[in-house]
């Protein structure tokens, strides 16, 4: 970084300032956007690719995979470009490869084109922390989070954001962490009671209860990560914050997606031996489907379509639990943090 930001600020900031912020803020927003985009879309991405659920998940992880290795390098593309310059020519080359992406003909082109958009975003989200950390004071600094957070919010944690810095000033913001954490985390195991007859109206009252942690997670883990870093560490600190966070994302997907698959198969495999002519309720159900489909051959068709269908809920049920438990050790480890200095939240002393 130039001289001038290595100099920890401690004056209001500039409007030049805050709109330097704010434009680092879009860019890490479009970033962000594409993965929301790409996460909700991804079972369609799929289809039209005709991949399977462990080939799809790398449309995802080659995304997060290219971010990381572009990460590292933003500091010092920085230094040698300018923020300015870098963030003109990651946000073109970012459009371009979306622009690929919508073309992509094949698994193989669209995971090729994903890693393209992932290295030239990669730079936009460090971009947009470290600007908040060497361009607003410590008393601004919980407010510069909080629009970081913004930018992977979805509509119902919008209104819940701008809230977090005003409790911070009153509640530590590791307890609101914990919080958090305990929301999101007994989310997930209400998620994990899945059955065939789930529907939209069972989940509302769980993604009302995820939307209440997510935003206290997501402003609190970045101060407290933060908190302690002086400006001349603020690109190293980025890097590594992102770093962690992506890394964590793209092995979490890909150990999700195969943990499905493997205990799908587990599942099936355990339901199957129970589909036996000797089991009454079995040669119940295979003599109505077969008086309603008409044929023996369509009625066992149709047992081993509802038998995957049942072992993958199962699968999903135990991926929740998974979530929900390393959700609780991170509760837990949040409140083991040091404490946070004077000013950090924008009052006097924690």
């Amino acid at each position: 970084m130039t001289g001038d930001s290595l100099i920890r600020p401690t004056g209001e900031p500039s409007r030049r300032d805050w709109i330097a912020v704010m434009s680092a803020m879009l860019g890490a927003f479009m970033a962000v956007l594409d993965i929301q985009i790409t996460n909700s879309s991804l079972k369609d991405i799929q289809g039209a690719l005709s991949a399977t659920l462990e080939e799809g998940s790398w449309i995802s992880t080659s995304y997060l995979v290219a971010e990381i290795i572009m990460i590292p390098l933003t500091a010092w593309l920085v230094q040698l470009l300018s923020a300015r310059r870098l963030a003109v020519w990651v946000s073109i080359g970012f459009l371009f490869s979306s622009l690929l992406c919508s073309l992509a003909w094949s698994l193989e082109s669209m995971i090729v084109f994903r890693a393209m958009q992932g290295f030239t975003g990669g730079a936009l989200i460090p971009l947009a922390f470290t600007l908040t950390l060497i361009k607003l004071p410590e008393h601004h600094r919980a407010k510069g989070m909080a629009l970081f957070a913004l930018t992977a919010m979805g509509v119902p944690q919008l209104f819940l954001i701008p809230f977090v810095p005003l409790m911070m000033k009153k509640i530590s913001p590791k307890w609101l962490c914990a919080i958090g954490f305990g929301l999101f985390g007994g989310a997930s195991f209400l998620s994990g009671v899945l059955n065939p007859d789930f529907a939209g109206e069972q989940f509302n009252h769980i993604q009302i209860i995820r939307a209440l942690g997510q935003p206290l997670v997501m402003v609190t883990i970045s101060l407290i990560a933060t908190a302690y870093v002086m400006p001349q560490d603020a690109g190293s600190a980025s890097s590594l914050f992102n770093i962690l966070r992506n890394l964590g994302g793209a092995i979490g997907i890909a150990l999700l997606a195969t943990l499905l698959d493997s205990w799908a198969k587990v599942y099936f495999d355990y339901l199957r031996e129970a589909l036996v002519p000797s089991n009454p309720q079995v040669a119940e159900r295979l003599a109505l489907l077969t008086e309603k489909l008409g044929s023996e051959q369509a009625a066992l068709a149709k047992l081993s379509e509802i038998t995957h269908q049942q072992a993958a809920i199962m699968a999903y049920n135990d991926a929740f639990h998974c979530i929900g438990i390393a959700l609780g050790v991170s509760m837990i480890a949040v409140l083991l943090t040091r404490k946070l200095p004077a000013g950090t939240t924008g009052t006097a002393a924690h």
